[in-house]
Order: C-alpha cells, then structure tokens, then sequence
C-alpha cells in the first residue's frame, strides 16, 4: 500500500517549529564552561527529531543542515567536543536557516542555495577545526555496528507522541532492513513492522538506536515467521471457520496441517481469540515447531508473539532492555516507577490537547457572539412581560443569560495564550545586539505564563522588539560608563507582564541612564514644536513618540533614526491600548504597555445620541457630569472649553463629529463623559448614559469601509446597530482643532 506522506506535512512543519524554538531556547541557557547534560541530550534530539521528519518526506536541503548540525551536538554532548560561544553562534545560524526553509516548504520565500551552502560549510568548517572526524549517524559514534547471526523481524509501536519522523529517519540505516507494513495512521495499535536479514545490524543496535525516541516495551523483537505459499501466513484456512479466531495466529502442523488438533485451535476469551499464546499444556505442543513460525514472548507483546517450544533450532535472539531517555523536564537518574509516571502523564497531557485550526476558533467565537446577541434580544423582550404570569419563561431566561455568559468566558480562554509566545524571542535578541554593542546585559523574564488574546501575539512582537532594542542601545550604558557611575558593568532588561483589573499590562524596564528631560525639551524646540517647561514628565517623555523625533547623538544600524518609536505608539494604540513613559535620569525607564485582555469581547458605557446610539470602552473613561453654563467657554478660532476642577478641557460634541441630529444642542442640557488617552483628557459632549455593557465586536471594515473615530460595531440588544468609538482617533482629531490647552 503507498502512503501519502503529504497529509502529514503541517505536521512536521508544526514539530520542527517547536523543535526549533526549544533548541534555540535551551542553548542559550547553557553554561558554557559546565553545560548541563539533560539540555545537551535535549537539544541534539531537536536537531535528530527534524533530520528524521525531513528525510522521510524529501526536504533534502534541512536533511543536509540537520545532518552536520547534530553530528556536531552529538560530539558537544559526549564530551569529545567543547562547548564554545563560536559553536553556539553556528548552531543559531543553522537554526536560523532551517527556520527560513521550514517557511519556504510551507509556501513562503524560497531560501538561495548560497545561503544553505553557507551555514553548511560553517558547520563542517567546525567539525573540522576540532579535529573530530565527521560520523555517518550519531548512534555509530565511529564505532562498528555489531551484526546479526540470524534474521529477525521488529515489530515497533509508535504512538502519536513520539517522534515518528525521527524514527524513520533511524530505520533507514539500517542496510538490507525491509519495512512490510506500515501504519495507515500514527496512533493506533498498529506497529510499523520490519525484516532485517542476517548480517544485517544487531537487534541490540536496532534498540539502542531508538531508545531515545521510544520506551523499551515499544519494540518487539523476534524470528521472521515462515511464510505460507497461499495463505501469507497469515490464518490457516482449515480453521478459518473453527471458532471465534478465525484461525489467526495458529501455528500450522509440520506434517498435515490441514487437519490440526483440536488443542491447537487458540482459547477462546474476551478479545475473541486473536491475541492469546499457545497452551503449553496442549498435547499437540510436544510435536516439533517449525522454528521460524513463532515469535518471542513479552508480557507486553498485545498477543502477538507466541512463546517459542523447547527445540534446538527455535533459540530466539537475544534482547536488549535499554533504559528509557527522559523527556526534557524529566531527571534521568529517576526511578522506573517514576519514568511511568511521568510517562503516564505526558501521555494523558497529549490525549487531552487536539490541534485546532485558529478559524475554527474564531467561528466559534462569532457563533457564541450570535449567541450573546439572541440572548440580548429575548431579554429585551421579556422586561415588558408580567413576572407573575411569565415566571417560568423569565427563569428559563435568567438561566439563557447565565448559561451563555460561562459559554462565552469558555470559549473566550480558548483564544487566550500564554505571553511567552512573545517574550521566548528575546533571549537570543538581546544576546545578538548585546554582543553586537559590545555590552554586558542580563534579560530576566517574569509572568511569562500570563494569557493574552492570540490576535495579541503577532502584533506585539514589532513594537516590543523597537522598545528593547532602544532599551538596549540608548538606555543601557557601556560596561566601562557603568563602573564610573558606581553601577555592576552588567545591566540589567526587564520583560514583565501580569493582569490588573480588566487590562493586560506589559512593562520593559532597564536600569541604563533613564531619559533626558532638558535635551528631549531643546530637541522639540529645535524641531520648532511648542513646548513649555511647565510639562510635567510624562508629557515631556511622550514627545520621544512623534514622529522622527530622536535625541540619539549618532545613528546606528539599531536605533536613532527617529524611526519606530511613533509606529509603537500607532500599533499600541490600534489594539486599544496605550503606552506610558517612567524615567528617572541615572537610574533607569519603564515603559508600560497597556492592553485590553481581547480584542472580541468588550466591555463598554452605551451612550446616546439623537437616536443613535454608541459604546464607548471603559477603560478609557475618567468620569462623566453634567456641566454648569458657567463652567462653559469659548475660544477663539479653537472651539468650546469646559472647566473641570480647575482644569480646562476639549469639548467634542458628538452630534457634530458624526452628524447626528441631538436632543440637547446645549451642553449644559446633556451630560459630558471625561476620556482619557495617551496622556490627554478631553469631554465629550452627549445626550445621556444608557449603561454599562460587554458586547460582541464587529469589524465594520469587513462590511463596509473604514469610518474615522470608529474602532467597529455590535449589534445592541433591540437589533439596531452601535458603532464603538475609537477613543484615541477621537483624541487626536480633537488635538488637531485644539493646538493648545489653556491651564488656570
């Protein structure tokens, strides 16, 4: 039968991304003058696990890489090599390269030969300068394969936790060894079954070969069956009706098969007879057994292979029991009831976890917003029903309404990942830019198991890359700048990210020389913006955001070009939250990003208008009041104020930003709702405060155009149509009619 091997290349593409990421992060942890052994072994088995799946679905250009990549682990993680930081930057290299072929396989840019060729001449250019001569495989480690006195078959079971493209990969070194049957689904009680022929290699090589890709009890191993001319050897015909086995695995007479004993027939049990040895007992058994015609015993062997009669010629071949590799986070000096605890585990964690493609998911969560709508209406409906007459119908509502509020918290958390997706990209960043600076940086990472939004993760890794590299580059002095200022020559970065209230709040902070207040004020006075000393911190600090605003005093091929800084600000803001700026000079800045927990849910103050109606996010009102006439002014030329505890603000009517037709003209009438962005505060002008809400939010784009001042739409309650207010868009429209605020 021929096996489509294509069904399974998301597969390899999905584990040789993981494989990757945990090579690349396990390197970077090691000490390199005492390299731990386990994160050796670990990251040799990333490098195997993705020459196996390459070389079995014909990548030939990462089976090239990953051929001379773990040839050079295996020397690193055996000793016969030193672990150097030369070696480490080869082998991100090759990690590097093997990425961008992973992208080019799955339908991205094509990778040039002369890249490939390179990262491979960097590697044997390594091997060679040690000395080491260069092994076909890392399980020979030069040394002769032991050979086998007879033929055997091998029977391997390869559950869907296990590294099956590695094994392959494995089974093809083995000269002469011919595959017979082939799963036609990884996971079931299915084993890949293979003849090797004598003179080929030694079932212990065969064993030692697989031990760290699968449990002992995961290879069988015995004598190849003799195989019968019209049956295959698979049943005995003459039995084929005799009872419940249907004469599986009956071993035939040597002389008249066709007529067997009745003892010879398998016992019948629950599993119908197909997998229960031969009774010892039976009289036919003292009749010579053909000696290929069984296999070896095991306790484990799921019925397969019959024990083998006390004849001369049936001696088995020996086996070999090795110990079992331990997974990662795993000790190997563990116990064995350890080992099966741990493995019990891992395997219950995989039964438990299924791959699900992300448009499924966000399916889901626009029928569970669907849901949320339904549910919306029919309580909407139900407040003009009579309590007593409709008690059941109202409960049955009431429980509607709580039932979907678990089924949207439910799904919600489906969508929610840890932030270490982000965060794992550092280590080797900084490592690079800190050696291409020449300085010393330590990176320390916490909350990294702090859940976000997935539509989070790929938009925060441009603006969080700007900030540490600016971190890195201005912030963090010299070793030799440290030591004068009485600091350790090692700075130190601080990724940090943790909930608070209804946000997400990350934080990257450093301890170099903070921000200067007075140069970034001459620097805005140079770019003839209006600035006054009266600013406090903040609003001095955020000037670094405009755009091509830099106060570097030479630009680099990292940062100081006064570009990126404003884009941060414009990505933070589009996912609806905010940045703020910590400094203190000689000490160290904070940056911290704001961010709503997700991008689907939101929770919201309705509003209206006239008739229309409006949601405006929580976070970022301040307060809302009903002003005073005299609280009320008029600047020339830039509009209306409104005087708020001393402090006079923006006022935006709502009515003349959308063209909607209000109730109350005059402010004074209505009510005003402070918001408050990026450090701004304005007062937006409404008719009145319908209440607080979590609604479903619709990308207005997808179903009509991009409207400026709105972030999107949901579906209210009665059906009709709330567009949400992009509060930032709006703070920046009104900045544009308002160049200046007047402070009493």
């Amino acid at each position: 039968m021929t096996i489509d091997l294509s069904q399974f290349h998301d597969v390899f593409f999905d584990e040789a991304e993981e494989h990757l990421a945990s090579l690349e992060s396990l390197l970077l942890g090691l000490d390199l003058d005492a390299p731990d052994t386990e994160a050796l072994n670990a990251i040799f088995r990333s490098a195997h696990s993705i020459k196996g799946g390459a070389g079995t679905f014909g990548f030939d250009d990462m089976t090239h890489i990953t051929h001379e990549l773990e040839t050079l682990l295996d020397g690193v993680r055996k000793g016969t090599r030193q672990l150097r930081k030369d070696m480490v930057d080869v082998v991100l290299s090759a990690g590097d390269t093997l990425k961008a072929l992973v992208m080019a396989h799955r339908g991205g840019d094509d990778v040039p030969a002369e890249t490939i060729a390179s990262i491979v001449t960097a590697l044997q250019q390594m091997l060679n300068d040690d000395g080491a001569a260069t092994s076909k495989a890392p399980a020979q480690s030069g040394a002769p394969l032991k050979r086998a006195s007879e033929a055997y078959r091998a029977q391997i079971f390869i559950s869907p936790e296990a590294d099956w493209g590695g094994v392959l990969s494995e089974l093809t070194r083995f000269e002469g060894a011919r595959i017979i049957e082939f799963p036609a689904e990884v996971g079931v009680n299915t084993p890949l079954v293979i003849d090797v022929p004598a003179g080929g290699p030694a079932s212990s090589e065969l064993e030692d070969s697989l031990a760290f890709l699968l449990p002992p009890d995961a290879i069988k191993i015995g004598p190849i069956p003799a195989p019968e001319p019209e049956t295959f050897g698979f049943f005995d015909p003459a039995l084929a009706n005799a009872d419940d086995s249907f004469g599986f695995f009956v071993e035939p007479e040597p002389v008249a098969a066709a007529t067997p004993a009745p003892s010879s027939a398998v016992v019948e049990d629950p599993a119908f007879g197909l997998f229960e040895p031969m009774p010892d007992a039976a009289p036919a058994a003292a009749a010579p057994v053909a000696p290929a015609a069984t296999m070896l015993a095991d306790g484990e062997g799921y019925g397969f292979f019959a024990p083998v009669a006390a004849a001369p010629a049936a001696k088995p071949v020996e086996t070999k029991a090795p110990a079992p590799v331990a997974k990662v986070e795993a000790k190997p000096e563990a116990k064995p009831e350890g080992k099966a605890e741990a493995k019990s585990d891992a395997k219950q964690a995989e039964s438990a976890s299924i791959r699900v493609g992300v448009d499924k998911v966000d399916q889901l969560l626009n029928l569970v917003g669907e849901l949320v709508i339904t549910q919306s209406m029919l309580a909407q409906c139900a407040q003009v029903l009579d309590s007593t007459a409709h008690e059941k119908l109202l409960s049955g509502i009431d429980l509607l309404e709580r039932n979907t509020r678990e089924l949207q918290e439910a799904v919600m958390s489906i969508r929610m990942l840890p932030i270490s997706a982000v965060f794992n990209r550092f280590p080797r960043l900084v490592r690079d830019l800190a050696g291409q600076l020449g300085k010393k940086i330590d990176l320390k990472l916490i909350g990294e198991q702090t859940e976000l939004d997935k539509g989070f993760i790929e938009k925060l890794s441009d603006p969080l890359t700007h900030l540490v590299r600016n971190s890195l580059d201005h912030g963090i002095e010299s070793a030799e700048v440290r030591r004068s200022k009485g600091k350790p020559e090692t700075g130190t970065l601080t990724l940090c990210a943790f909930h608070q209230g209804g946000s997400i709040v990350i934080q990257v902070m450093d301890d170099g020389g903070g921000l200067n207040r007075d140069k970034i004020l001459a620097k805005a006075r140079e770019r003839g913006m209006s600035v006054s000393d009266s600013l406090t911190d903040g609003e001095v600090f955020a000037l670094i955001f405009e755009a091509g605003f830099s106060t570097a005093d030479k630009v680099s091929d990292i940062s100081g070009r006064g570009v990126g800084m404003d884009v941060v600000r414009r990505n933070i803001q589009q996912m609806g939250g905010r940045i703020d700026i910590e400094s203190m000079l000689g000490v160290g800045t904070t940056m911290t990003l704001r961010l709503p927990l997700t991008l689907a849910i939101l929770d919201g103050m309705s509003v209206s208008v006239g008739d229309e109606i409006y949601l405006i996010p929580l976070g970022f009102i301040a307060e809302s009041l009903q002003p005073r006439k005299q609280d009320l002014r008029t600047v020339a030329a830039n509009g209306r104020v409104i005087s708020v505890r001393e402090e006079y603000l923006p006022l935006v009517a709502l009515y003349e930003v959308f063209g909607a037709k209000p109730l109350y003209p005059d402010p004074s009438q209505g009510l005003c709702v402070i918001l408050e962005s990026d450090g701004e505060r304005v007062a937006l002008q409404v008719d009145d405060l319908l209440g607080q809400q979590q609604v479903v939010i619709k990308n207005l784009e997808t179903n009509y155009r991009k409207v400026a001042g709105i972030s999107g739409a949901t579906i209210m309650g009665d059906g009709r149509v709330a567009l949400i207010i992009d509060v930032p868009a709006l703070v920046r429209m009104t900045r544009s009619r308002h160049p200046a605020t007047q402070t009493a």
